[in-house]
């Protein structure tokens, strides 16, 4: 697919810095190219069916909702985004966050060091078109549960919170932090909330129209 058929999101809050990204990708040869100053509006375009994102060009320190979080948001969502994560960090910070938006699950292009370059972002972009003729690795099922299963579980008070540190990536200061619901299952181990969480807020919908 060629660059005029892409369509990019680029999430800066620097607002010359993102009109420079923006400038770069036209001069690329970008038709479409959407703007975010920070994560949650980020968020709001890919979430936009009208909107469709191939690449999202993301900053890592923001204010608001930060690159790390859009990026953790990405992942859940299984939208099949690739993500260019653009920093002035250190490169061991780096490296970390590298790591994790992996784990997300996330097809990360690669990190490119501030201030960007049409000579930086332009072999990034290519390998999005390298990945797209590669077929995807099959995805393992992860476990599925009964409603009468999580009640059990609940009643047996094996669900428990996980504390994701929030931090600011410019100071390294921990500014707050995630309670992330977590089931441990005496023969699953650690199950993610996607086991469990939809099944709940289906039966909390249905309960809410039956007392209507």
């Amino acid at each position: 697919m060629q660059i005029d058929q892409l369509c990019f999101l680029v999430a800066e809050d620097h607002d010359f810095q993102r009109r420079a990204i923006v400038r770069m990708l036209e001069g690329l040869g970008a038709k479409r190219v959407h703007e975010a100053p920070e994560g949650r509006a980020a968020l709001a375009i890919i979430q936009d069916p009208t909107r469709p994102v191939d690449i999202v060009i993301c900053d890592l320190d923001m204010p608001g909702m930060d690159g790390m979080e859009f990026i953790r948001h990405l992942g859940a969502s299984g939208l099949p985004i690739s993500v260019i994560l653009a920093s002035a960090l250190e490169r061991n910070l780096v490296a970390s966050v590298e790591t994790m938006t992996e784990a997300y699950g996330i097809r990360l292009l690669g990190v490119a060091e501030k201030p960007l370059t049409p000579g930086k972002l332009g072999p990034l972009i290519e390998l999005h078109n390298a990945a797209q003729t590669k077929p995807d690795r099959p995805k393992a099922a992860g476990p599925s549960f009964t409603l009468q299963e999580i009640t059990a579980g609940l009643k047996n008070d094996e669900f428990e919170p996980f504390y994701q540190p929030k931090i600011a990536l410019a100071t390294r200061q921990v500014k707050g932090a995630e309670a992330l619901a977590r089931w441990r299952h005496p023969q699953k181990g650690i199950v993610a909330p996607y086991a469990f969480i939809k099944l709940l807020e289906e039966i909390g919908r249905a309960s809410c129209r039956e007392r209507v």
